[in-house]
Parts: C-alpha cells; structure tokens; sequence
C-alpha cells in the first residue's frame, strides 16, 4: 500500500498509461474490442463509471470518474439506430422488501420477438417460447469500483414492439406479474399493486455541448500557497561573509529563500531580475537569500569565490550563500510535505517565508516580480482571507481545509533521519503541539531508538492531558526500560483506571504479577487484554505461558497456537508450543513446532539443541547427531550441546554412531564450562572416558557426580549412577537401549 501511495504522490500512472478499453458481448460467447470504434478510448486514467438515461432519450449514457484529469466525464450515447427500450424503477413494500427493491430479478416478457439487449443478466441466456423473448435483469447496489449506476432498469427491446408482460422477482417475497406496459416508456413497479404507473420525464431540453479536451502543456514552473502556514525548523545555511542564518528565526520581514545554481539559464535571468527590482522589493520589505546548490552536483563543484565573482557580475545586492546537501534534502522533505506531487526540487525554486518564520508559499521554477510583490503584499492577510486566496480557481469552501499538522512534519524529519532538527522543531513550538501529537511523536522516537527523548514527550502528552492512557502505557514501558518497576506499574495501574479496556495496559501489568508469582491475577490481566484486543499477540503468548506453568498444557497449547496464528514468525512462540507439546509426549508435534522455531529464527540455538534432542527421542539418531553439530558450528561453546552430542557418542549402542575420543573432548569442555557442577554433565563425562577405556578416569568422574547428586538429596540420581559406577568397575562402558524405531 505505501508503495502504491508512492507511486501515486510521484505522478505514475497506475494503469500504465493504457487507454480506457470498451468490450461488446457478441452474443456468441466472445467479446469484441470497441474500444477505438465507440470513441471511450480516452487516456483517462479512468477509475469508476455509472449508466444512466441521462438525456431520456432511450438509451443510456455514460459517466466516468477519473483518478487524473479529467476528474469526471459525461460521454453522451447519440445512437440513433431506432431500436425500441423499456425503463422501470421498482419500490419494495419496506416489510418483506427493502424500499429500494435490490436484489429484486426483473423478467421482460415480449409478445413479439425483438433483437439483442443492450444488457442481460450474465447468468441467464434469452429463453426463446414461441417467438417470446424472456429479457432479464437484477437490480443491485454498486456497479464496479466506487461506482453507482441509476437504479432506473434499462431493457433494450431491440425490434420488438410489444411487451406481453413483467414478472418481478421480490427478494423475500413470492413472484408478481405487472400487466400494462408498453416499449418506448418509463414506468414505476410498486409492489402489490399488479399494475404499472407510467412515469413523465421532466419537460426539458437537455442541451449539452461537447468540450474539447486540451491537455495542459506540461511544466515544472508552479506556485502554490499553503492554505495554511507552516512553521519552520530551524534549519541553517551560511552566507558567503560567514554569517549563520536560521529560517525559523522571527524577522522584520518576510525573507525569499531562493535555489540557483550557476549552470542553470533560468536561474541566473532571476538572479538578475531580483538585482533589477531591488528598489520594489526592499519597498515591499522583501530580503533575498540565494543559496548556490553547486556544491550538491559532482560535475559542477562550488567554491566560494567563483559563487562570489558569478553574482558580482551584475552586481546581486542581497546576501548569497552555498546550500548543504543536507540542507537541500530537509527542504525537500519540507516540500513533499506540502505537496501531493512528489517531485524532485527544481532549480530555480524559492520558499516565500513570513516574518515569524513561517513557511506561506512554494515557487517552482522562476517567479515573477510581479508575482513575489503581491504574495508578499497578500501576507498581511487574515487566515480565512488568505485560504480563499491559495486558492488555485474561484469557488466556495464545501470544507475547510485541514491546517498543516506540524507534528507531520516532525514525524518526516525523523523518519528521514534527522531526528535532532526535528527534536529542535518541537523545542521551539512545543506550545502549538496538542497532548495526542505529543505521544505520537514520543512512539516515532522510541521506533527509532531515542528512548529518552520519547519518554519526555510521554510525560509532556501525560501534563497536557492527565486522561489521555496511552501516554501513561508508554510512559510506563519507558519507566520500565529504566528498571524503575514500582513507578511503572503505578503509570500501568493509572492507564488502565483511565481505561480498563486499554489492552497493552492491561498486559504489562500481568507480565508485573507474573514476575511476582501471582500467576491468577496474572491470568486474569492477560484475558481482560485479549477480551479488548484479541490481536494482541503477547498477551496469547503470556497466557500461554501462564497456562503452561499451572500445568493446563492443552489450554497453553491453544494460546501459543493463537498467538502464532497472529504472527506466524514469532519463534518464542513456536519454541513453547514445541515444549508444551514435549510435556505431552506428543512428540511428532513437537518436533514440528521446533523446526518452525527453526525456521523463523535460524540463530535460535536453543531451538536447535532441543529439536535435536526430540530426534534423538524419535529413534533418528543421524539426523540429532547433525543438529547438534549445525549447534557446536554456530556457537562451539554452548556446554548443553557439547554434552548432549558426547552422551551419544559415548553411549550409542550403534558403534557406528561412537566416537570416544570425540566423546571424551566434548564432554571435557562441557564440565569446565560448569565448574564440574553439573551431575548430568559429570555422568556424560564418566561415560565418554569408559567408551575411551579410560575406565580408572570413568570410576573417579562418576563417584564425583555422586556425591555431588547426594549434596543434593537426589536419591534417585544416586542409585543410577552407583549402576554406571558397577559397569566401569568391571570394565564395561555404558549403552543406552535401542530405540523401537532404530
């Protein structure tokens, strides 16, 4: 969508330039190509069109709308070929039928034969009973895109001159004959009534006149005033003499910002114009800046005293200064904010500035001085005055025009970048700036990275407007993000009295009684957050998370699988719904739910190691050794994933899948990595030194992991290890059973 709006603001067709095409039904089951022949091959960049019996000639006309200009066109049907019509507009009972009779099926009967339609209902065929023609047509609302035909039905009677009857189809209600009709007239069907009542056009002549259609000499040269003036950042240029002028600034008077460069024609004609008048302008109270933008084009590099000799030579008596890239490009996000066309600035262009430093007009290309003497004379305008005076042609405001929203501009400016001018934009105008303006801006900084910056327009939006509860939400994730846990929950707790169907509220606040262990209030902040806000993708994940601890997998299962369904690349996600099925021993599902962690987050390690650990469970012994070595390649210290691959290496009762030499390294690292803590990892340990036949080296590890196992008063992790303990006293390495499946 933002790519087509683009598209649009740059001025492109969206229809490639393609002509209006026209397509006739043969009648055969093919469609001829008239477009050329019925004169509505137009280069229109046509969007929507209506039929109606405009002139009540007989045959129907044709309205189109236009996404470029023309914005509307009336073409005219002149047929004069003598083929008969009928017309009816149906009414419905306002009971059982809507008023406006759509979706009613009407069925023109004639007595006499006739010729094709002009129209015919696409799914139905002319049903031929005796030299009788069943015409037939539905009456809808809407006819294609944003378009609305007459409601008036439009039956070609062809040669036909009698019509035998009109059965009208009435959606909730049995069928009705209408009896009284003849070809050549416009008549009303009331419902029940069985009898149609003729309708007079009005007594009128109808005279339109044929415009000739003259497309505009295209050019780049325009003025426009902003219906509104917009205030300025502080935007800085320099002048030749070294001295810094800001635009925003207030001054005596009204200050030309003018764009030239030394290779443009028409620029160095204005440049002498300006010199010519300077007397009318400075009468007017009119400065001049003229910035060189040389220094912005690679073949034509700016110096300062070649800028200076240029303008000296016709003796240029305002001040003169070259352009920064940077410059440029602020006036050209200024300019596509004021403009719908998304045009490259040309050169000349000038920014017509008013004395409080406020923009009030764009010239593309030369202005006249007579142009530039009476918009400086209009700025004394009030502001209804000068809105009718931006005005580009006569007329009467139907709406008033929304003002320039200057947040829109800071918005720009930081999205292009330049968040410090815009950060000085709404220093300087923070008064003019509405508490809803405040917090937008504050989101579009954070977006960006400039948490603290956010966070004082969060609290600036919250002074402005104590009521307003986003500004409490985001000031509390702010809080938040400076481990300030007790005053953000008061601004959660603030936001969600403000609006207890705030839902972000609601869940942060859940995810505060998570962390306390109050899983049921937890529970509770999380589904009043989904009652208001059922897209919110974390509060499903947070419930699940919930619902997971309290041991109700299915319902866990559920919320991860919502929480997916709203963001499938959440991994987290994936990677919980993968556990959740593992606790259920469903492990065909979990198997699946990690490989999608997988593949949404490749660098997610620990979804890695745990789907190698479910192949090994599911007997695919090959496929876990090769995950877990993808594992060690991606991050070779991961002590989890040295373990795990070294358990089976050392204890596979496959000899084709041992190694223990490779067993005994990993396991080696996996222990210095955990200081020797780890029973589990001492018991690989032991193992991996017996498959060495290091079985003096087995007998001591494993006596370590159980004393450390009794430290723990794990008797059951005791009697196992005394049994590893038994085999390498006698000499023999431990082999885990074969899987069913292996």
């Amino acid at each position: 969508m933002d790519r087509m709006q683009n598209m649009i603001f740059q001025g492109v067709s969206l229809s490639g330039h393609e002509r209006n095409c026209c397509y006739l039904n043969t009648g055969s089951g093919r469609f001829a190509n008239v477009s050329a022949v019925s004169g509505l091959d137009f280069m229109d960049d046509a969007r929507a069109h209506a039929v109606v019996d405009w002139d009540h000639d007989g045959d129907l006309d044709l309205w189109s709308a236009n996404r470029t200009t023309p914005p509307v066109r009336f073409l005219r049907n002149g047929n004069t070929n003598g083929n008969g019509f009928v017309a009816l507009r149906l009414q419905g009972n306002g009971t059982t039928t809507n008023r406006d009779a759509i979706g009613a099926r009407v069925e023109v009967i004639l007595a006499n034969g006739g010729g094709r339609t002009a129209e015919r209902d696409e799914s139905e065929k002319p049903k031929v009973e005796s030299r009788k023609t069943k015409l037939i047509k539905s009456l809808r609302a809407g006819e294609g895109f944003l378009g609305q035909s007459s409601k008036w039905l439009h039956f070609g009677l062809g040669t036909a001159t009698e019509i035998e009857r009109v059965v009208v189809r009435w959606p909730g209600a049995e069928p009705e004959d209408f009896t009284g009709l003849e070809a050549g007239g416009f008549f009303e069907l009331v419902q029940a009534e069985g009898v149609a009542r003729r309708w007079q056009p009005p007594d009128r002549t109808v005279r339109i006149t044929a415009a000739v259609q003259e497309l505009p000499r295209q050019t780049r040269h325009a003025r426009v005033l902003l219906t509104s003036r917009l205030a300025l950042p502080p935007l800085e240029c320099e002048t030749l003499d070294g001295e810094r002028i800001l635009l925003s600034d207030h001054r005596p008077g009204p200050l030309l910002l003018n764009l030239w460069a030394t290779w443009c024609q028409p620029c160095v004609v204005e440049l002498k114009e300006f010199s010519d008048h300077r007397q009318a302008l400075r009468q007017a109270g009119l400065d001049v800046l003229a910035l060189s933008v040389d220094s912005i084009d690679e073949d034509h590099p700016s110096d300062t005293q070649l800028t200076l000799k240029f303008v000296e030579q016709f003796d240029f008596p305002f001040r003169v200064g070259i352009a920064t890239a940077e410059l440029i490009d602020q006036l050209q996000i200024l300019h596509n904010g004021t403009m719908v066309s998304q045009s490259p600035l040309p050169v000349p262009a000038s920014f017509l500035i008013d004395a409080h430093g406020r923009l009030a007009a764009i010239y593309q290309g030369p202005v006249s001085i007579e142009r530039l003497l009476a918009d400086v004379e209009m700025l004394s305008l009030d502001e209804n005055a000068w809105k009718t005076a931006a005005l580009p042609l006569p007329g009467h405001w139907y709406q008033q025009p929304n003002p320039q929203r200057l947040s829109s501009h800071i918005s720009r400016l930081i999205e292009q970048g330049y968040v410090e001018t815009g950060l000085k934009t709404m220093d300087q105008n923070r008064e003019s700036l509405s508490a809803d303006e405040h917090l937008s801006l504050g989101i579009l900084l954070d977006q960006q990275g400039w948490h603290a910056e956010a966070m004082a327009e969060y609290q600036t939006a919250r002074q402005l407007d104590p009521s307003l509860a986003k500004a409490h939400v985001n000031f509390g994730v702010s809080l938040q993000r400076l481990g300030k846990v007790d005053e953000a929950i008061a601004a959660f707790r603030e936001a969600v009295q403000l609006d207890p169907k705030l839902a972000v509220a609601q869940m942060n606040l859940g995810v505060f009684e998570a962390s306390a262990g109050r899983r049921d209030e937890a529970e509770r902040r999380y589904r009043a957050a989904i009652q208001s806000d059922p897209t919110l993708t974390m509060a499903h994940m947070n419930l699940g998370v919930i619902l997971e601890n309290n041991g109700q997998l299915a319902e866990a299962a559920s919320a991860y699988q919502e929480a997916i369904r709203l963001n499938p690349d959440l991994a987290e996600a994936h990677l919980r719904l993968g556990k959740t099925f593992a606790l259920q021993n469903r492990l065909t599902k979990t198997l699946a739910a990690y490989r999608e962690a997988v593949r949404v987050d490749p660098q997610l390690t620990v979804a890695r190691v745990r789907l190698a650990a479910v192949l090994k469970e599911l007997g695919r012994t090959g496929e876990a050794i090769a995950a877990y070595r993808e594992v060690l390649r991606m991050d070779p210290e991961l002590p989890m994933a040295q373990n795990n691959l070294a358990w089976i290496l050392a204890t596979h009762f496959d000899p084709m899948h041992r190694d223990g030499a490779q067993a005994v390294r990993l396991a080696e690292q996996a222990a210095r990595a955990t200081q020797f803590k780890r029973t589990g990892v001492l018991d690989t340990l032991a193992a991996a030194y017996a498959e060495a036949g290091r079985f003096e080296d087995a007998v001591r590890t494993v006596k370590q992991a159980i004393d450390l196992a009794r430290s723990r008063d794990n008797s059951e992790g005791v009697a196992e290890l005394e049994s590893h303990l038994s085999l390498y006293q006698q000499g023999h390495a431990f082999r885990t059973p074969q899987h069913p499946t292996e």
